[in-house]
């Protein structure tokens, strides 16, 4: 059981330390194709398979291994599809393949399983910008007075609080004398901990299983330390497809992760729009993406008294 929460630790943190540092990883390469004043060739459509291994160190020097496949597809107006078995070995179950499409054109992202209860949640996504726009609802200015002064009286409160805790703090210190703490001895095999230093490296190009990838290395050194390296293909007419990436991630206890995920099978082309679509018999449930400050601003109105109506 510990074996399993250690691997399973360790494959959340890597994971989504990984999508954030690819983003990065992302933004530098435009960065640098901006400053050099060049149009970044724009990534062909395609499809491609991958296979991901993750290979957990846990602080007894056991070591645990998980496989698993992902696909990713890309058309022409950027619609992504990707979809993977990640998890499967938690459950040992039957394999189960999840799906996630983002459609930019329609502003949705789609979700779904296969097996599954065949049914699709399709989220509605509000076009960048739009989510900051003002609610619909019509605030009169008695109710927006009224909703200040709530906020007014929190903030108040809670300072209140503050400092009578501090004061509290204050008079406590001063009627138990101070004594030194004592000084925990350094074990002696205890490792000095590391300076951590910012990675951003530009590998070069070379050939990676027959395809020509230029490489970038990024992140931080040191114990603990986390660096991510990515190679995507550099080649006139199919810039910017993963060829090959790994992730590892090194604890202060001796605890240590690393992710490969390498290609397997390339299909350049158009994937098709039946590829961004769950099963025909799955049913499609609709959701729409929920305005979090209109959602605030309408529990805050229905708390205040009603508006007195305009004077005639």
């Amino acid at each position: 059981m510990r074996e399993s929460i250690c691997g399973m630790m360790l494959l959340v943190a890597v994971t989504g330390w990984a999508l954030s540092v690819a983003a990065q990883v992302e933004k530098s390469q435009a960065a640098t194709s901006s400053a050099s004043q060049q149009p970044r060739e724009k990534t062909p459509p395609y499809t491609a398979e991958y296979k991901n291994t993750e290979i957990s160190t846990c602080a007894d020097g056991k070591t645990i291994t998980h496989v698993w496949k992902k696909i990713e597809s890309v058309d022409s107006e950027g619609r992504r599809l990707t979809a993977d078995t990640f998890g499967n070995w938690i459950d040992k179950g039957e394999p189960v393949m999840r799906y996630h499409v983002y459609d930019p054109v329609a502003w949705t992202n789609t979700y779904w399983s296969v097996p599954g209860l065949h049914e699709a949640t399709e989220e509605k996504k509000l076009p960048d910008g739009t989510d900051r726009l003002p609610c619909p609802e019509t605030v009169t200015p008695e109710q927006r007075a009224q909703i200040d002064a709530q906020i007014k009286a929190r903030l108040d409160a809670l300072k209140a609080k503050r400092e009578a805790s501090k004061q509290a703090l204050a008079v406590a210190k001063g009627s138990v004398p101070e004594s030194p703490a004592p000084v925990q001895p350094v074990p002696p095999t205890a490792p000095p901990p590391q300076a951590s230093q910012f990675i951003n490296e530009d590998l070069g190009i070379k050939t990676i299983l027959g395809f020509e990838a230029q490489g970038r290395r990024i992140g931080n050194s040191g114990s603990p330390g986390s660096i991510h390296e990515i190679w995507l293909t550099s080649a006139p007419g199919m810039r910017g497809i993963k060829v090959r990436s790994s992730t590892e991630i090194l604890g202060s206890n001796s605890i240590s992760s690393k992710i490969t995920e390498e290609l397997v099978k390339l299909t350049l082309g158009e994937p098709g729009m039946s590829f961004f679509q769950p099963p025909g018999n799955y049913e499609i449930v609709k959701k729409e993406e929920e305005r979090t400050e209109c959602v605030n601003l309408q529990k805050m109105l229905k708390s205040l008294p009603p508006a007195t109506p305009p004077a005639q």
